[in-house]
């Protein structure tokens, strides 16, 4: 459920602490933690908080769409599960017109096309939602050829005969919504020759 500050003012009282300062400790400690899973806990709670659109500015303030992004380059990933929150983290910034397109300037759109060939279902599940939701709004002509060509629409094809249903049908959607026949076409016959089939 969305918060509201006066509903967030009456929860923490007058001697809790400030929202923007909870969620600027919770970076400072994953910045300095050396613990893998306390590290995973921290970006599990910052992708909740990302949910809610009453602290996408402390969010937008803090970079914490940023600190999601580094967490999937192959320097900053260590477990499959800092990939999974920092995936779940973007998709749940996505709404916001404004941490959507700095997540576009800051590569974004390459780095959660990487995780859709994740081994995890979670993580391909957000990858997927996070790309819809980049295709539904308006992106910059370079973005959308980078989204919607053969090679990216092919390994999306590849997911609609995942043993996950949840997953071949948010593949199904992505093809059907935003991926022309030609488009298709040119994805199935990559395929035919990667697999030495006419």
């Amino acid at each position: 459920m969305f918060s509201t500050p006066e509903r967030i003012e009456a929860k923490i009282g007058k001697h809790g602490t400030p929202r923007r300062n909870f969620l600027r400790e919770l970076v400072n400690e994953f910045k300095e933690t050396v613990s893998i899973e306390y590290k995973e806990q921290i970006l599990a709670n910052l992708a909740n908080f990302a949910y809610d659109p009453v602290n996408f500015g402390f969010l937008t303030e803090l970079n914490v769409d940023k600190l999601f992004l580094d967490c999937l380059t192959q320097e900053a990933v260590n477990t499959d599960k800092l990939r999974e929150f920092a995936v779940k983290g973007i998709l749940n910034l996505c709404p916001d017109d404004f941490l959507r397109n700095r997540i576009l300037t800051r590569g974004g759109m390459e780095l959660v096309k990487e995780a859709v060939g994740s081994s995890e279902p979670e993580t391909v599940l957000s990858a997927i939602a996070v790309l819809n939701e980049f295709a539904v709004h308006d992106l910059q002509e370079s973005d959308r050829a980078s989204l919607l060509n053969p090679v990216f629409v092919e390994r999306v094809l590849k997911l609609k005969t995942h043993p996950n249903p949840l997953i071949t049908k948010l593949a199904q959607v992505f093809v059907e919504d935003h991926c022309s026949q030609a488009l298709i076409r040119a994805a199935v016959e990559l395929r035919n020759v990667a697999s030495g089939s006419s």
